[in-house]
Parts: structure tokens; C-alpha cells; sequence
């Protein structure tokens, strides 16, 4: 899979005025911008670290997390997703230039990387309820419910409108809240970033979850090689992703909310790629000395894609 699969290279310059608007909306609100303690340890021991535009993302001392501080207000977080113009553009214009190849490609891999973690850790039993947190379109969920072989009931937690037909065409049921401790597995693909408290997102699994149901959530490395050497050119930092943990975040916040760990990977395939334009020709030194550069930033958990699998503590 190659970024082309999802991200055509003619949508993002089609999208920038619409990234704009949202931007000018947080630089509107900027004076009213906080401080912030690290979203993944809590420590308030951090360094400026990258700016994104007029807005500064700091590092955590103590488990290294990439963050926005000062950072936006939970209401301002909420207004922003609830009627996003960027959010709006992908709806209408880059979904539907995508939605075949991201299908083929970006869902199955995440189908088929449930699959195997409920082989391994999941519960056996024949019928399955899940719930996605901000599942977008839904087609995360409808992949999955066509490569599963249980039968399996799917639901999806969701803020923006834009999505909600989508979803409704994905024949997803959108959750309110109230069926509380019924679900066997709730998913997080790429939304735990988003978060300004990411502890939110592990109290929507303790509230949504069984006791012994699984956890899985993908999001962005802030200790991978793509972040740490672009900075401020890094494609992961923007006013979404206001906060960008690392493997030792994820599991001090697992731990602390109730969860055993699995397994934690980084397992991404896009980082040489997301570097060939600064570092074309130091990486290809570096490939040729380590054999598979890729393969050994994946392994010794550098590269930009986070995957973890959690259990909820009976």
C-alpha cells in the first residue's frame, strides 16, 4: 500500500483552503489557548519542540508525547469537529475520489488486523457487538463485517454530521451512550490523536465495554522518525492532532484506566516515504547499510504508525 492509495496527490492541494477555515477559526480563539499538561503522563515537564503555523507543539520529558500547548478548550474541540469545513471537503470531494482504493487497501489492513487480534485475544464467542469511536464513513466497520466469520452487530460513536449518511449507507447504528458494558470490542482508528484528554477516549471503552472485551486503537507515533527528525515539516502535526502519544503513553494511560496490554507495535510502512523529499539520499545510504531500513524502524518502534490491543480488566 502506498500513500497514493488514500491521499491522491491532487486532493490535499484542493483541500487547503478548506484546512484554512478551520485554522482560522482556532487563530480567532488563540488568546483564549491554555497551557496543557502532557495528555499521555500528565507531566507538565516538557520543551518546545515543532510549530504548526502559529501554533506550538511541545515534547514531553518524561514519556516523550508530541503535543499542542497552548492548546484549544474542550468546547472549542467540540465545536471544530461538529461542523469541520476540512471534515465537510473530505466528505464530499476527497471519500468519494478514495473510497474504492482506501476499501481494498487502508480498511481491509484494519479488518484484517482485528481479525487476528480477536484469534489471539479476543473472546470466542460466535456473535460479536462493536463499536467504533469517530468511525468516519463507517467502512472500517463494513469491511469488517464482510472478512469476519462471526456474525456481528455494528455501531459507530461519530460527533461530525457530515458523516452520518455514510454511515447510515454502511447500515451502521449510531450509539447514544446508554447501552452501557454491552459491547465485546470497541475500535479507535486514527482518533485517539484528536483527543485534547485522550483518558476521554479509554472512559468511552470502560463505559461501552464488557468486562474482558478488547480495546484496539491505531494513532500516530510521536517518537517515530518522521516526527522527530521533520518537526516542524511533519505531516502528523496539525490542529487535529493535538495530541501525539507515544508506546509508553499508551500503556501508562491502558494501565491506569483499567486495561492489561496486549501488545503495542509500530508497525508502518509509509516513513521512508514521508522523508525522501528532505533525506532522499541519506536514506538510501541508510537502506543499503541496515538492509530494510523500514523493516528495522518498524521493529525497534520508530516508525510513524501506532497499533495496540488492550483487554478490559475483568
Amino acid at each position: 500500500m502506498k500513500i497514493s492509495n488514500i491521499r491522491p496527490k491532487h486532493v490535499p492541494e484542493d483541500q487547503k483552503a478548506s484546512y484554512m477555515e478551520d485554522v482560522n477559526r482556532y487563530l480567532k480563539q488563540i488568546s483564549n489557548f491554555t497551557d496543557r499538561q502532557c495528555p499521555g503522563c500528565k507531566s507538565s515537564n516538557s520543551e518546545k519542540f515543532a510549530k504548526h503555523l502559529e501554533f506550538q507543539f511541545v515534547r514531553c520529558l518524561t514519556c516523550f508525547s508530541v503535543y499542542m500547548s497552548p492548546g484549544p478548550t474542550q468546547e472549542m474541540v467540540n465545536d471544530l469537529y461538529r461542523d469541520s469545513s476540512n471534515y465537510a471537503y473530505w466528505s464530499e470531494h476527497t471519500y468519494p475520489n478514495t473510497r474504492d482504493s482506501r476499501r481494498l487497501t487502508l480498511h481491509k489492513n484494519r479488518a484484517e488486523f482485528v481479525i487476528n487480534s480477536m484469534e489471539k485475544y479476543g473472546n470466542k464467542q460466535e456473535k460479536l457487538k462493536v463499536l467504533e469511536i469517530g468511525a468516519g464513513t463507517g467502512d472500517s466497520l463494513a469491511v469488517l463485517r464482510e472478512l469476519i466469520s462471526q456474525e456481528i452487530e455494528t455501531w459507530a460513536l461519530e460527533p461530525n454530521e457530515s458523516m452520518q449518511e455514510a454511515l447510515k449507507a454502511n447500515n451502521i447504528k449510531i450509539w447514544n451512550g446508554r447501552s452501557c458494558n454491552s459491547f465485546d470490542l470497541v475500535l479507535g482508528f486514527e482518533v485517539i490523536e484528536h483527543f485534547l484528554n485522550p483518558t476521554d477516549f479509554f472512559e468511552i471503552g470502560l463505559k461501552a465495554l464488557k468486562g474482558g472485551g478488547n480495546l484496539i486503537l491505531t494513532t500516530p507515533n510521536a517518537q517515530s522518525i518522521e516526527v522527530q527528525l521533520l518537526r516542524d515539516k511533519s505531516t502528523t502535526l496539525d490542529i487535529e492532532h493535538i495530541s501525539v502519544l507515544t508506546p509508553t503513553a499508551i500503556n501508562l494511560l491502558a494501565i491506569s484506566n483499567g486495561f492489561n496490554v496486549n501488545e503495542i507495535t509500530t508497525p508502518g510502512s509509509f516513513d521512508l516515504e514521508l522523508l525522501a523529499v528532505e533525506y532522499g539520499e541519506i536514506l538510501d545510504s541508510l537502506d543499503s547499510t541496515f538492509g530494510n531500513l523500514q523493516t528495522a524502524l518498524a521493529q525497534s518502534g520508530f516508525s510513524s504508525h501506532m497499533r495496540s490491543v488492550l483487554t478490559l480488566n475483568t
